[in-house]
Parts: structure tokens; C-alpha cells; sequence
């Protein structure tokens, strides 16, 4: 186990051990002849009274399971796997990235001129269950090209995504932080979008990403 960080040694020992066997409520670990008593994990320090470590010290350190929609070229999406650590704005950045990315390789087989990239998106923030999400106006002006069926594509797998996480059940779609009326050309932006669940066209497939 040389050169694992100490909280995720002894973070996977904690939730393995708490979470699998019945009528442990707390362990102690013992290095030489002293109990540990504090740690730091993911840059807090996390101090155990009484040297006693429960598993909610390290409840944060869990990864969700994250279902990723890429649009595919029968007017659905197929879905990978992203595994998302617990700080959910980061991952959702991470997911958006990659989505954009994905966003911008159907744009070519759709025939679209230019480009967009993960420099398009301007931000996320989580508030009481919505994400929103404030893409550029040079994304803007790219979706300009999309047709109807395109479109409903291009922004639904943004929102059934982050909708996958659990801390979100809704995306509010800003242009340059400012609410716009229509994507497009049908879909209205002037309020919270909620999942497709039609959307998916394909069988899931068992691709993990870290």
C-alpha cells in the first residue's frame, strides 16, 4: 500500500467495514502503540473524539455512479457510465466537458461550421436542486445550425445528465449568464428543464470513466 494516500486507506477500511457488518457503529485503528485520532481528508482535518471513527467522516469520499448521455446519430443518445466522486459542481464541470466534447464531434457528422469546446462553458452552480448552466455565446451561436431534432439532442443530454445526479432535478440554461427564450428553435429556455426520459436509443454500455 505504499504511496496511497492515508484518507483513502483508511477511509475504505472505515466504509468498508461500517457499511458491511452488522452492529458496528464506530472502529478504532491502532499505528504502533497509538490510536488515531485525526486525519486529514480531502484537506479538512478531521479529528475522531474519543479516537473512535464513525463512517460519516468519510461518507464524502463515496463515488455515485453517474449515467452520461451522448447524443447518437438516431435522434436519441446512447449512455455511458461517469463515476462521480461526492463534490458534485466539480464532477458536474468534469461531465459537462465531456459532454461539450461530444456535443462538438455531432456538430461535424451533423455538418455544422466551427467549433465548441469545454472554454464554452462559463460555469455551474447548485441551487435547491437546479443546476445552472451558463454556456457562451459562441455555443450559442453554434446551436444557431441545429435543426429541431438536433436540438432537442443537444440539450437534452445536458439536462438528463446532470439530472442523473442526486443532488440536482432540474437545469436552468443561461447564454453569457443571461436567460434566453429559445435554444434554436422550439425548446424555451425561460425556465427550469426537467429530464427527457424518451430521449435514451440505445443499450447502455459498460464504459467506466475515473
Amino acid at each position: 500500500l505504499s504511496g496511497l494516500p492515508e484518507e483513502m486507506l483508511y477511509g475504505s477500511i472505515v466504509l468498508t467495514l461500517l457499511s458491511f457488518v452488522p452492529d458496528i457503529d464506530a472502529i478504532e485503528i491502532q499505528i504502533g502503540e497509538e490510536l488515531l485520532r485525526a486525519l486529514d481528508v480531502q484537506g479538512e482535518e478531521r479529528k475522531f473524539e474519543n479516537a473512535l471513527i464513525r463512517r460519516e467522516y468519510f461518507a464524502n469520499m463515496i463515488s455515485t455512479i453517474i449515467p452520461l448521455y451522448i447524443p447518437d446519430d438516431n435522434g436519441g443518445a446512447r449512455i455511458d457510465f461517469f463515476i462521480s466522486p461526492h463534490c458534485c459542481s466539480q464532477s458536474m464541470t468534469t461531465v459537462m466537458d465531456t459532454l461539450v466534447s461530444s456535443l462538438n464531434a455531432c456538430g461535424k457528422r451533423w455538418g455544422c461550421t466551427g467549433s465548441i469546446s469545454e472554454a464554452d462553458l462559463l460555469g455551474i452552480r447548485i441551487e435547491s436542486g437546479i443546476a445552472t448552466v451558463n454556456l457562451s455565446a459562441n455555443l450559442y451561436r453554434y446551436a444557431q445550425q441545429l435543426n429541431e431534432k438536433q436540438e432537442q439532442q443537444f440539450i437534452y443530454t445536458i439536462v438528463n445528465t446532470l439530472c442523473a445526479f442526486p443532488e440536482t432535478y432540474a437545469v436552468r440554461i443561461l447564454i453569457e449568464g443571461v436567460a434566453v427564450d429559445v435554444f434554436s428553435n422550439n425548446i424555451y429556455l425561460g425556465t427550469e428543464l426537467l429530464p427527457n426520459e424518451g430521449l435514451e436509443s440505445q443499450t447502455i454500455q459498460a464504459e467506466v470513466d475515473s
